[in-house]
């Protein structure tokens, strides 16, 4: 046995190598630099989920514009259709009218 500056004994040295002890807390030790691993990827994990919902924010709001626009396409083209068929309407008028002009004769 071997003695620190104190005098006293080593902690390793009070403490047989053959000590069942000894493995539990090289099993201690081992487990505990994996469970660092596993809280660095947890970490690691956690911040790549915010990433994700950042990104996935961007792109609901990218969504909801492109949305927007679309119901403005369809308003404009409801628009578009029910002018056409107005102008259809005054059109078939028209012909008509004209048509009964020219059996009248005049």
């Amino acid at each position: 046995m071997t003695l620190d500056e104190h005098g006293l004994h080593q902690p390793h040295d009070s403490v047989p190598g053959w000590c069942p002890i000894v493995k539990v807390e090289a099993a201690l030790q081992a487990l505990a630099i994996d469970m660092a691993v596993v809280r660095t990827n947890i970490t690691e994990i956690g911040r790549d989920v915010g990433e994700v919902k950042g990104h996935q924010i961007t792109a609901n709001t990218r969504t909801s514009k492109l949305e927007a626009e679309a119901h403005k396409a369809e308003g404009a083209l409801g628009m578009f259709r029910w002018l056409l068929g107005v102008i259809l309407a005054l059109m078939t008028a028209g012909v008509g009218l004209a048509g009964v002009i020219v059996a009248r004769g005049g």
